[in-house]
């Protein structure tokens, strides 16, 4: 192997590891964005009142259990998409991007409100939890890592054991080489067989 195609197919290699590698992280953010603080309420310099509301809002209060069911199957599909299997590598996208869906559209657009406790407090403010960077984060690297394999292509091994359209060309026997094809004299193939009658004389 040329010297310049074994240097192209490392560098393959570590970019596959390194997709690999944040689909794995953006998995991981999805738990922690699930019990993680996605929309912070605050009452001037705390987050306690007097109301009994809750002023921290977790993933699991904003999503149920979606953050690590999508989480979990990004993780199974990651384990095929670095196989280079294609389905499974646009199934990594799609999560990152129902992951950003529900950051942004859903989230995000909400961050700032401070729901039942703009009845009770005038000061009350919302903003971004850690919980709402971990969601945005793990779904951003989920697409990275799907979209990247997408864009990358293939197996791990495929360009080593996939032949060329000219080697496979070059094994491919020629009729020309394969010699004349053996000729059966008639005679021969007379002298060899019996005539009918044969069957029916005695010796």
């Amino acid at each position: 192997m040329p010297p310049a195609e074994a240097r192209v197919l490392r560098y393959a290699l570590l970019l596959r590891i390194f997709l690999g590698v944040a689909g794995v992280a953006g998995g991981l953010f999805l738990v922690l964005a699930t019990n993680a603080t996605i929309i912070q309420i605050n009452v001037g310099t705390t987050g306690e009142t007097a109301s009994g509301i809750d002023t921290a809002l977790s993933g699991a209060d904003r999503h149920g259990p979606a953050l690590i069911v999508i989480g979990v199957f990004a993780m199974v599909m990651l384990a095929g998409a670095v196989q280079g299997a294609r389905p499974a590598m646009l199934a990594l996208a799609a999560s990152g991007v129902l992951v950003l869906v529900l950051s942004i559209v859903s989230d995000a657009r909400n961050i700032d409100d401070t729901g039942a406790l703009r009845e009770f407090y005038s000061g009350a403010m919302a903003g971004a939890g850690n919980g709402f960077y971990y969601e945005t984060l793990g779904g951003a690297l989920l697409l990275i890592s799907g979209g990247g394999l997408l864009v990358l292509g293939g197996g791990p091994a495929d360009p080593a054991a996939r032949p060329s359209r000219r080697s496979r060309r070059q094994r491919r026997p020629r009729a020309a080489d394969a010699g004349p094809a053996p000729t059966t004299e008639p005679g021969a193939a007379r002298a060899g067989a019996r005539s009918a009658d044969d069957w029916f004389t005695e010796d």
